[in-house]
């Protein structure tokens, strides 16, 4: 090739580069800020199209799991998992039952899970309902400090020291989906996910708190100390009803085991009964077994009983 065709072509090429190279230099600082505003949006846009493609019945499951497990769970992610536990019971029930059980032996195995993240949601509701007035307290305080900004107070709040950590993994799982909202809509969503984790109605209050902060820029520091002032007059009487439900379990635990030892010891003393007989009319007669099963299973129930109640949740 001449060498002057290539000394040709390479002037309109250098001129090329140099021009680009000037463009560059010019537009260098605008460059890194557009990237990260197609970053963002790109990043902002998954989640709506998302919500905005699954009915509400869809998106339930991966809210249970996401409440129940402290971490956000995507809707098609527990569908498929729920769909192939289905698949998989059905394809093993149907080599044994008839269609119709195989599909209702299928449905209740997929329920399983279900089950068991909403009885661990429960858990976590009744312990992290506790945590409340920390909670509370804590963001309050940092709202102020923080001059009105919900977005940093909750950032605040999540990396203080404050003694509500089942609380803290909601507070971070809201606040990276209140960055990453887009509108009210998604904000909204994110607060009423929120709620829904909490289970009580002072977090519906925090919620609707956080929510008129995030999403008009409003005062809610009142709000959020009257709050705090009813989770500690609601504490005030927990504990109260907690004292009143420790004497009645202590009843429970000790007054029905020494009132039976009491009237074996009774029946030997004073009716003159050996013991071999009292065994023998309590466990091999139908009237001294029946009397048996009926204090064992009130026993039980009571306990049960006294344990749901002193679980229950701090609530407003």
């Amino acid at each position: 090739m001449n060498p002057y065709d290539i000394a040709a072509s390479a002037v309109p090429l250098a001129l090329g580069l140099l021009y680009l190279a000037g463009l560059y230099a010019v537009f260098s600082d605008c460059i890194p800020y557009a990237r990260a505003r197609l970053r963002q949006r790109k990043r902002l846009k998954g989640p709506a199209v998302r919500k905005e493609t699954l009915p509400s019945w869809a998106q339930a499951p991966a809210r249970l799991a996401s409440a129940s497990l402290g971490r956000e769970v995507s809707a098609r992610a527990a569908l498929a998992v729920l769909a192939f536990m289905f698949l998989l019971a059905l394809a093993v029930s149907s080599r044994s039952f008839e269609s119709a059980a195989s599909v209702i032996y299928s449905a209740l195995f997929c329920a399983l899970p279900l089950v068991i993240l909403r009885l661990r949601r429960e858990d976590i509701q009744s312990r992290g309902s506790r945590e409340g007035i920390a909670l509370v307290t804590e963001l309050s305080r940092q709202y102020r400090m923080q001059n009105r900004n919900i977005y940093r107070a909750l950032e605040n709040a999540v990396s203080s020291d404050g003694e509500f950590p089942l609380c803290k993994r909601q507070i971070y799982m809201l606040l990276l989906r209140l960055r990453a909202a887009s509108g009210s809509r998604e904000i909204r969503l994110a607060c009423e996910d929120f709620s829904y984790a909490l289970g009580t109605v002072w977090g519906s209050m925090l919620s609707a708190c956080i929510r008129i902060s995030a999403e008009k820029g409003s005062d809610v520091s009142m709000g959020l100390s009257d709050i705090a002032d009813q989770l500690k007059a609601a504490n005030k009487r927990a504990e109260e009803r907690k004292r009143l439900n420790s004497e009645a379990s202590r009843m429970t635990m000790f007054l029905v085991p020494v009132l039976y030892i009491g009237t074996m010891a009774l029946a030997r003393g004073y009716l003159g009964i050996s013991p071999a007989e009292l065994a023998r009319n309590q466990f091999t007669t139908a009237e001294g077994l029946m009397m048996f099963l009926i204090i064992v299973i009130l026993f039980m129930f009571n306990g049960t009983l006294q344990r749901l109640i002193s679980r229950t949740r701090l609530d407003l």
